[in-house]
Formats: structure tokens, C-alpha cells, sequence
């Protein structure tokens, strides 16, 4: 008599597959996850680089640099990752504006960016160089 030979995985052979695409996922994901929050750092410096922009051809027609964000740049970001705002506020010769965090974005090391007329800001809680290099 000849043997009826089934075709298939074995539930230990299922279970195997499952794990070893478990490890192949845990070690994955916090890379992939800190890729995603490292592209949408880009979301943040393009919308304080844009605004440094505004505020420049701003004072180029008026006697100081705008005190409205709505003159210049919109609450957030262009994507949506980071809230916009002035820190203190802006006069004839200088404005800084910062770019904070926000919903999953909000876990990103580099922290919050800021800018002022001559460029980035790198000192004290603001994100440092190699977060502007992205």
C-alpha cells in the first residue's frame, strides 16, 4: 500500500518562519523609525529656512523684521511635524523663530530647531549642528 503523502508546513516549521521574521522585525524597526523621524527633520529646517527667507525680503520693505508669523510663515510646518513660532519678539535688527516637535515627531533626539536673521542656532536646548546636516 502506498502512503498518502500530505503537502504543507508542520506547526513547528510555521513557528519557526514566525520567529525568525519576529527577530528580523525587531531588529529593523528602531532603524527604520529613527530614518522616518531623521526625513522629517527636513519638514522643520525647510519651514525655518523659508521663514528666514520671508523675514528678509519683509525687512527689505518695511523698518523691521514682521512680528506676525501669519506675515511670513503659517503655524506649522509644510508637512505638518513641527509648530512654528517666534521666540520673543521681533525688531528692526533681529527675530528668532523656533520649530518644535510634534505627534510622532515629538520622540526625534534633535529636539526643537531654531533661527535667527544670521542662520541656525546651535546652543543651549536647541538641536545642535549634525541635526541641521540632517
Amino acid at each position: 500500500m502506498r502512503e498518502k503523502r500530505t503537502k504543507g508546513f508542520t506547526l513547528i516549521e510555521l513557528m519557526i518562519v514566525i520567529a525568525i521574521v519576529a527577530i528580523l522585525v525587531a531588529l529593523a524597526y528602531p532603524s527604520w523609525a529613527e530614518s522616518i523621524r531623521k526625513a522629517r527633520r527636513a519638514d522643520g529646517i525647510e519651514s525655518l529656512q523659508s521663514l528666514r527667507i520671508k523675514q528678509k525680503q519683509w525687512r527689505a520693505n518695511h523698518v523691521s523684521y514682521s512680528t506676525t508669523l501669519s506675515d511670513v510663515s503659517g503655524a506649522t510646518s509644510t508637512e505638518g511635524h513641527y509648530t512654528i513660532a517666534f521666540v520673543g519678539s521681533p525688531n528692526a535688527t533681529t527675530f528668532v523663530a523656533k520649530a518644535t516637535p510634534t505627534g510622532a515627531q515629538s520622540t526625534d533626539s534633535c529636539g526643537t530647531f531654531a533661527i535667527n536673521q544670521d542662520g541656525p542656532l546651535h546652543s543651549g536646548d536647541y538641536a545642535n549642528a549634525r541635526c541641521w546636516n540632517k
